[in-house]
């Protein structure tokens, strides 16, 4: 019998898959394992505390003491990747929302390293990572390294990146998918979510060094737009049929 299916949830920052795929992590089928993947693990960014270098490995504890506690809780494997994020690299100030993966020098580092996570965890696994509508060069590397290395869309899950989608239309979500250019294009899948509200909520409030003091009703407004019929729900971007 060969080994359980992986499914490797790509975050980008500690916080972006509470945030952005709770929904997915646990709804996990039975048998299959899960592991978060935490790329830029290293900062100096809390809400209250943003850009202190002078007390990055104080803040960068604290939100991996945090990321950890949320992957215990909901029993997934935890890896950080120990990356710098953007606020401990040379940018100048709003730099990293209008850089590409390209162009950042830490790319080939984070590719090489997501290539052996890949390769360790074998071509059957599943990739779930930001959509990218965030702009954040962290969310485009992560993103652009896993299809990369899959050579296209198939195997990857999308998520749409919050609370940055919150603020754009479903005309501008809709737009956004159909200029990344992929094929075979992505189709949206909502995933639901209202039976387990209260339990994403209680994730999110783990991330206490970053929650802003809307997060929550972001989230939930979020939720509830995408929703088919009433209730809630997280909509991911998959691969459509070739």
């Amino acid at each position: 019998m060969g080994r359980a299916r992986r499914h490797l949830f790509l975050s980008p920052h500690p916080d972006d898959i509470a945030f952005s795929a709770f929904a997915s992590l646990v709804r996990v089928p039975p048998g299959e394992t899960r592991t978060l993947v935490t790329v830029f693990s290293r900062s100096c960014y809390t809400y209250a505390a943003p850009g202190v270098r002078e007390q990055a490995l104080t803040i960068s504890s604290r939100r991996m003491e945090e990321d950890s506690r949320f992957a215990r809780t909901h029993g997934a494997e935890w890896m950080p990747l120990d990356f710098p994020d953007s606020s401990l690299r040379p940018l100048p100030a709003g730099e990293e929302y209008r850089r590409a993966s390209g162009e950042e020098p830490l790319y080939p580092a984070v590719l090489a390293e997501l290539r052996a996570l890949l390769e360790a965890a074998g071509p059957e696994a599943v990739c779930h990572v930001p959509l990218g509508i965030s702009q954040h060069v962290d969310h485009l590397m992560v993103r652009d390294a896993v299809l990369a290395l899959r050579g296209g869309p198939h195997g990857v899950v999308f998520h749409e990146d919050l609370p940055y989608a919150e603020r754009h239309t479903e005309e501008q979500v809709r737009d956004f998918v159909r200029g990344l250019g992929v094929e075979p294009p992505l189709e949206p899948e909502r995933v639901e979510l209202t039976r387990s509200w209260g339990a994403k909520r209680r994730a999110v409030l783990m991330y206490e060094s970053q929650l802003e003091p809307d997060t929550l009703e972001r989230l939930e407004r979020h939720a509830r737009r995408v929703a088919t019929s009433g209730g809630l729900a997280e909509r991911v971007w998959k691969a459509g049929r070739p």
